[in-house]
């Protein structure tokens, strides 16, 4: 017989189990006694260790907006990041999943269109 996982129940005193999810850690606990069961969880996205790198396909070194974007990202002046938005195939950041995404996000609310390599699936 297959258990509906709404309808858990803990298995020292029948009582309803509800569910854990707090950062890395999964699980259930009963909502009346001490019984609980817990496990690890580390996120897919924490588990990729491919470097990847962005270039940028299209920005505008006129546009405020995306110079500043860059010069956060790269951790430099605005006058840099203007002339760095001149130049042709920039890569402007290398790094896992989880910077990627975050820099991935910056960079697309600038509207500041990116290539990512390789394929980022995130």
């Amino acid at each position: 017989m297959k258990t509906n996982f709404l309808d858990r129940r803990c298995p020292q005193c029948g009582s309803p189990a509800e569910k854990i999810h707090e950062g890395l850690t999964i699980g259930e606990k009963c909502t009346r006694c001490n019984w609980s069961v817990v496990t690890t969880y580390i996120p897919s996205i924490e588990q990729d260790d491919t470097l990847y790198s962005i270039n940028l396909k299209n920005a505008n070194h006129h546009d405020k907006d995306q110079i500043k974007a860059i010069s956060k990202i790269a951790g430099i002046n605005f006058l840099q990041a203007r002339n760095l938005l001149q130049k042709e195939k920039i890569i402007v950041f290398k790094g896992k999943a989880t910077e990627i995404k975050l820099i991935k996000s910056i960079l697309e609310n600038a509207n500041i269109s990116i290539n990512i390599h390789p394929k980022f699936n995130w």
